[in-house]
């Protein structure tokens, strides 16, 4: 297996895969520092996607930039949907995916200062 197919399967693995310590039999997830939690306080919608826009929404501890990129489910950047300075607090962006997106899944990734986050996201053409 060359190095490209074995990095091809490692992101794959990390960006599907939920992490989680272990803690005396319970479960227990860390938030991200720079996302606040709340399903780290990320929304987007609709999910179906069946037209062109999602909106994100989510919540910042702190300013930062914030990165939104669109990936395949084999780990391929389609387009980076957001790149920009936002303030604390919650934020609501509009974001315009590419129109030639057959239907599928995807996964967003979102990346402030101090955090990571990936959301799947659906795509579904209106036609029957």
């Amino acid at each position: 297996m060359n190095p490209k197919s074995l990095r091809l399967i490692l992101f794959i693995l990390l960006m599907s895969f939920p992490f989680f310590a272990k803690a005396e039999g319970h479960f227990t997830g860390s938030p991200l520092p720079g996302i606040t939690p709340a399903a780290a306080g990320i929304q987007v919608y609709p999910n179906p996607a069946t037209s062109g826009t999602i909106t994100l929404e989510y919540e910042l501890a702190g300013p930062s930039k914030i990165r939104v990129e669109l990936y395949n489910m084999i780990g391929r950047q389609i387009t980076t949907l957001l790149y920009s300075e936002r303030s604390m607090g919650l934020n609501q962006e509009s974001l315009q995916l590419p129109s030639s997106l057959p239907d599928g899944t995807y996964l967003l990734r979102i990346e402030s200062a101090e955090g990571i986050s990936t959301q799947r996201l659906f795509i579904r053409s209106n036609n029957p």
